[in-house]
Formats: C-alpha cells, sequence, structure tokens
C-alpha cells in the first residue's frame, strides 16, 4: 500500500519527527489537489490542515509531498478519518524509519484482558504447565506489552509466559517479563512480546491503528462541529 519516492530527501542526520511539524504538505488525490500544513505526527499517524478537506474520501489513496525543514518526502498513503478542517493519514513505516524517535513501536492504552500461563521445558513429556492467571493488559506495542497481575503471582523478571490476549479478538504470543512492581493490591509487569506469525502481526497493527485513531478523535472533539 506504502510506497516511497526515489527522489525524496533523506535527513543527513536523523531527526526526531517533529521536525516536519507546520511542513508545508501537497496531498494529491484521485480527482484533487490540495495544499495544506503538517498539524500532528507521531507513530502511525499524521494530520494535515487544508479547506479543502472535503474534496477527498476516506479510504482514498494519496499521495503526499511534504517539503519540511530537512528536505522533501514523497510517499503514498491513504486517508483515514476527516473531521473539520483535517485528514488524517497513515504514517508509513518507510517514512518512520528516517527519523529517530525514541519508541520504535507506538503504545497504546489497552483496557483489556487476557490468560498468561507459564512453562517449564522437559525432556521426556514437552512443555509442563507451571501455572495459569488472568492478566489485565495496561497497554500494548508491536513488541511489548504492561500488564496486571495477582500480587501473589510468582512470576520473575527474566520468565516467559505464553499469552493469550482478547482484543477483540484471540491474540496469541510469547512475552518475556522485564520489568516489575509491586502496588497495593496489584502486581504490574511489563515485558517484550514475540508474535506467532505474519497474520497476528496484521492484526495487532491494525489493533493499534485503531486505538491511536480512537484516542486522537476523541482530543479533537470539543474543536469538531
Amino acid at each position: 500500500m506504502f510506497e516511497a519516492s526515489a527522489q525524496e530527501s533523506s535527513p543527513s542526520i536523523q531527526q526526531p519527527l517533529r521536525v516536519l511539524l507546520h511542513s508545508r504538505t501537497v496531498i494529491e488525490g484521485e480527482s484533487t489537489v490540495a495544499t495544506g500544513v503538517l498539524s500532528y505526527i507521531e507513530g502511525d499517524l499524521m494530520e494535515v490542515e487544508l479547506p479543502e478537506y472535503e474534496q477527498f474520501e476516506l479510504g482514498e489513496q494519496v499521495k503526499i509531498t511534504m517539503y519540511s525543514p530537512v528536505g522533501m518526502f514523497t510517499f503514498i498513503t491513504k486517508i483515514i478519518a476527516r473531521h473539520l478542517g483535517s485528514l488524517l493519514f497513515v504514517n508509513p513505516p518507510q517514512h518512520q524509519k528516517k527519523f529517530a524517535d525514541k519508541r520504535e513501536h507506538p503504545r497504546v492504552e489497552a483496557r483489556n484482558s487476557g490468560i498468561a500461563s507459564i512453562f517449564k521445558i522437559t525432556d521426556e513429556n514437552g512443555p509442563d504447565q507451571l501455572s495459569q492467571m488472568t492478566i489485565n493488559l495496561l497497554d500494548i506495542s508491536m513488541n511489548g506489552l504492561g500488564f496486571l497481575v495477582a500480587p501473589h503471582c510468582e512470576w520473575k523478571i527474566g520468565h516467559k509466559l505464553n499469552v493469550e490476549l482478547d482484543l477483540g479478538f484471540k491474540l496469541q504470543g510469547e512475552v518475556y517479563i522485564i520489568r516489575q512492581e509491586q502496588k497495593e493490591s496489584t502486581l504490574m509487569c511489563g515485558g517484550t512480546l514475540e508474535l506467532m506469525d505474519n497474520l497476528s502481526s496484521r492484526a495487532l497493527r491494525a489493533f493499534i491503528l485503531r486505538r491511536q485513531v480512537e484516542v486522537y478523535v476523541q482530543s479533537k472533539k470539543p474543536t469538531l462541529s
């Protein structure tokens, strides 16, 4: 879905994405060409403010040409939301990689639940389940998650868990616990996430993008007509 132009510029030194804010941005759609200003860019999302926003359709594939302080960038993307005076687009992964941001993958709040199991491996009988427990998901990215478990949980930093998360669909993967913090009535854990296959990766990426859009649109509601 995404293509990058061979003629685009590359920053000589990687800059954060925010260096692109307020860049003049040309949007070429199927039947309309318009110029606006980049007003928001973070992770997989970018927003361009322009008077002609109503001339573009949701889901329409467009060509973006961005004239920024660190060069010109051109890529193909699509419109995923439209509201008063602006359009919201997917910020393509190829474009994101040109910039130096602290977090490789955007993390979104996700108040969902799941089941996690910890196993030990035995040569004779295969995996032997040691314990299984419900977890309450706090947030998730493509390569990590935060969650809560009961305070008496015996899982430790370095343990590997098999998880099945309920995100409106079942998502299975492996989690390596890398941090823990004891709260009054719960244990907070954070870990790296490894998914089972490409289908799971695509499903999680779509979930994260949807949550990003929901949060961003909610933040704009006071200004909507």
